[in-house]
This record gives structure tokens, sequence and C-alpha cells, in this order.
């Protein structure tokens, strides 16, 4: 939490103090085109891609989840599981102001305790589309400016899974996402550039078909629905440009979910009615620090180190995430 606070200190006394005086040509100053970056861990960039150019993203995690946060905010030890996943996104610049992208994911569950995973499987696919309102510039104080529409598609398999539930990995839900997208550089006393992005998103989906044993929770016999609660996420980053090549990043990333409601019912046992069920998870939150290292070999490629660090939350899991990614633009 110190690095936490003392980057947002940061961004604030550079806000105040250096953001008039924003000239790349500035004696003493580092040139913006002198910063090479990969983008910090979490935090989407405010800018759209040049016409015509494609940029691909490859991440890997394992959500090691040994926590969870209860309803009053108190965690509690849970069994290990680790959640291996691959991400890939795929950006392309449709014009100088619309950007396309393509996310895809691959996932394999480990319990400690249960089954693990059949196989890698299929997670759910997000197409996305950004528009870039403003660009920054540096005789003005307005940052660049995105708003972004996304839509999540349902390729995951999330029910009907048997007795190995660690194969589900979707939510079985179109969720459609609305985000607005902003980033501009500061210039620190050291002459250094801090690049600062804020990323503000609200997600919706519709209900979800259950059958059977689920990652809603549910059991063999199930039939029913699942309601999904819209999620609110605010992040702010900040990445520091120790030189041409290395950057030092953070996210302060927060999540908040309203409730997910399932109701269905069970088969009859022993020729009485059938049993009804209405479960409620209650609203959740996450609020997790990502430290992380870029290393740039060129302005077109570059790698990230980090970790997903919760530090507070109440109904959700404490997954620990170690991360790496590989930046490539074309």
């Amino acid at each position: 939490m110190h690095l936490t606070i003392a980057i947002l200190v940061l961004c604030a006394t550079c806000g105040t103090a250096v953001a008039d005086q924003a000239q790349t040509s500035a004696e003493g100053r580092q040139a913006v085109q002198d910063a090479w970056w990969t983008g910090p861990l979490l935090a989407s960039p405010g800018a759209a891609m040049p016409q015509g150019h494609l940029v691909v993203e490859t991440y890997l995690f394992d959500a090691i989840v040994q926590a969870r946060y209860d309803d009053s905010g108190a965690r509690r030890a849970v069994p290990r599981t680790d959640g291996f996943q691959s991400q890939t996104y795929f950006f392309y610049g449709l014009t100088d102001t619309v950007t396309l992208g393509l996310g895809a994911r691959f996932a394999y569950e480990q319990p400690s305790q249960g089954r693990s995973g059949s196989r890698i499987g299929v997670g759910d696919t997000t197409v996305r589309a950004q528009y870039q309102l403003a660009e920054w510039r540096a005789e003005r104080w307005l940052p660049t400016i995105s708003m972004m529409l996304a839509e999540t598609l349902p390729t995951g398999k999330f029910d009907r899974l048997g007795d190995r539930p660690s194969d589900g990995h979707g939510a079985g839900a179109h969720t459609a996402t609305l985000a607005l997208f902003s980033q501009r550089p500061f210039w620190l006393p050291t002459g250094r550039i801090l690049r600062v992005r804020l990323n503000l998103s609200w997600s919706r989906s519709d209900r979800v078909e259950i059958q059977d044993v689920s990652v809603y929770g549910t059991r063999s016999g199930f039939r029913g629905q699942a309601a999904l609660g819209a999620n609110f996420e605010a992040d702010l980053a900040a990445e520091y440009s120790l030189s041409h090549q290395w950057v030092l990043a953070l996210d302060l990333d927060y999540l908040h979910g309203a409730s997910t409601t399932v109701r269905g019912s069970y088969p009859p046992a022993q020729g009485g009615p059938a049993i009804v069920v209405t479960d409620n998870s209650g609203s959740s939150q996450l609020l997790s620090v990502a430290p992380a290292v870029e290393y740039n070999w060129n302005a077109s490629v570059g790698v990230i180190a980090g970790v997903i660090v919760p530090v507070s939350g109440r109904n959700t899991g404490a997954a620990f995430t170690p991360a790496i990614a590989l930046n490539m633009a074309f």
C-alpha cells in the first residue's frame, strides 16, 4: 500500500505543479518519443491506434486463490485453487480514431481439493470498438479520451459440468460493457515522464439458463436461471519511464459487483414436490494493486511482468495473481 500511496501523491503533485509545463522541447525533459511503453497490467489505453496498425497482446496468469473475503470483509482461508489463464487481445486501427478489438481466453483450473480440469478450456470471447474523442497536446491540459463499447460472448463452458466443476471457464451470459478511457503524460522533477491512465467501465449481463452442475454452484438435476448483477470498475494506473527501455508500472483497481441471484429447482425426492431454491450472492467489491516492470526492446515490442495483489474486499475471492504479457505492434 505504501507504493500505491506514493504513486497517487506523485500523480496529484504532477497534476498541479507541472500540468501546464508539458512541453517536450523543454531543456532537461524527456521527449515523448523517447519513452517506450507496453502499458500497465490492467488499464487499457486512452488513445486509438493509428490506421492500419495491429497490436497483439498475450497474457499468462496464475490466479492463486487461498482466501476469500466474507460479507463483513474479513479474510477467510479456503483450499487453494490455481486458475491458469491465457488471454490474447488483437487490436486493429480501422481509422486514426476507431480501434477494433478481439479478446480470446483459455484456462485450466487445478484445485487442491476435488478434480482438476479435464483439459485446457475455452473461456468467453470479447469483441470491442473504441472511439477516440480527444487527443492530448502539450499546449493544453485535456488528456486523450476514448469511449469503448464491448460485448462478451458466452463461448466458455459454464454448466452441465458433470463431476468436473473445474471445467467451467465461462459465465454463460452475453455481457455489454461501456467504458471511458483517458491518459496523458506528466513530467516529474527528474525530467522523466509519468504516464497516467484512468479507466471507468460499467457492465451488464443478460439472464443465464442453467442445467445441472455449473459455475454458479448448482448441483446435478438443477434447472433454473442466474440473473447476474451489473459491475462497475475503476482503474487508476501510472507508468514511470526509468530509461528508454525500462518502465515501472502500477495499477490501483476497484471492482464493485451487484448481487447475482440463482433461482430454480431440483427434482422431487421420493415422490415429494420439487425442491425450489433461491440463492442471492449479495453485492461484492474488491480493491487490488498491480505493481509491474516493463522492458521494451524497441518501440514495437515489449514485455511486462508483475503481480495482482488483493488489498481488501467483500463477498469475493482473494486471488494473488502473478502475470506476464508480451506486447507486439505491427
